[in-house]
């Protein structure tokens, strides 16, 4: 008699367990969009080996609102990428403007180099930026920062930058800009005072 209860139950568990239905951040046709874009942008920024902290990043099955520092909203869309000091090392891929709910990009301290891409533009949703303590030189020719019409942290401190961007000072939204540290040959005359 136990033996057949322990049947059913195992068969209801089972059937349970195989035939509910994957979450938003797992079925939806942008959901493969955004995995992508976190898997480029993985690929594209362990050009020095891999991170201090890369659990799940691998495993491409995995629900991406899983992954070590990344949070998503209730319908699993991308909302923060939160590695600082995480080892991350090469450029930033172009893929994350994909992630259009992205609210927060936390990369300070890591070995991050090249321009600083103007896919960024695409993000309308940032609030918060750091790109600190890392090497990149500039940015690219199309990067336009009042697009990104949310940004109110960009911290761009210790870097290599030798140029800056004139739209930079042109952000409706912008209250914190860090720009210490830097090798800048030229700074536009007119720059407003950031709180």
């Amino acid at each position: 008699m136990w033996g057949c209860c322990l049947a059913i139950y195992l068969f209801i568990l089972l059937h349970f367990a195989f035939s509910r239905q994957l979450p938003a951040s797992q079925s939806d046709p942008w959901c493969n969009t955004e995995r992508e874009a976190l898997l480029s942008f993985y690929k594209s920024a362990t050009a020095r080996g891999n991170w201090i902290n890369s659990d799940s990043w691998i495993m491409g099955f995995s629900d991406h609102c899983l992954w070590y520092g990344i949070k998503c909203n209730s319908e699993g869309r991308v909302t923060e990428i939160s590695l600082p000091q995480n080892g991350l090392s090469g450029s930033l891929s172009s893929h994350l403007s994909n992630l259009v709910f992205l609210e927060k990009l936390d990369l300070g301290g890591n070995s991050l180099t090249g321009l600083i891409p103007s896919a960024l533009n695409s993000l309308k949703e940032l609030v918060f930026c750091n790109l600190s303590e890392s090497s990149f030189q500039g940015f690219e020719p199309d990067f336009d920062l009042p697009q990104m019409g949310k940004l109110e942290v960009f911290d761009l401190s210790d870097n290599g930058l030798a140029h800056i961007s004139p739209t930079i000072f042109q952000s409706p939204s912008l209250l914190i800009l860090n720009l210490r540290g830097n090798r800048f040959s030229f700074i536009p005359q007119e720059t407003p005072s950031f709180s």
